[in-house]
């Protein structure tokens, strides 16, 4: 929680959440280095204030989805992707993998995390152009 300028931690777990949220998006967004700031205050240490001119960076999350009928046939290939400051992707496949039905957040394929002006848009054509270079066999 921030509250005027100070951030504090109101709880602590073992998982500070799933989906990238604390690694990746709230930096992404917020030039915020939550997990350090979580880990800082877990051993006591007091935090620095963020900073009252931090202005939040758009920043959009978007997922892979098998299709379904990739479902029980093995991936043959995923696409290569060089990520840069304002764009992450991360497969969770490789060749050789089953595809399986998603029936939890482990059976999508990947993410892609993109941040910067029109962040939703970009992320939304990134996957669908890395979907259609994903190939089963």
């Amino acid at each position: 929680v921030m509250a005027d300028g100070v951030f504090y931690v109101i709880e602590l777990a073992p998982r500070l959440s799933g989906g990238l949220l604390c690694s990746h998006i709230i930096p992404a967004s917020y030039g915020v280095d939550f997990m350090g700031k979580a880990i800082d205050s877990a051993v006591g240490k007091r935090s620095l204030p963020v900073g009252e001119n931090s202005k939040a960076v758009e920043v959009s999350q978007r997922y892979f989805f098998p299709d379904p009928e990739w479902i029980d046939k093995k991936i043959a290939s995923m696409p290569p992707v060089d990520d840069d400051s304002n764009f992450t992707y991360h497969a969770y496949v490789k060749p050789g993998d089953k595809v399986k039905p998603v029936t939890y957040h482990g059976a999508r394929l990947g993410q892609v995390i993109c941040s910067g002006p029109s962040a939703r848009k970009r992320c939304e054509k990134i996957v669908s152009d890395l979907e259609k270079e994903i190939v089963v066999e």
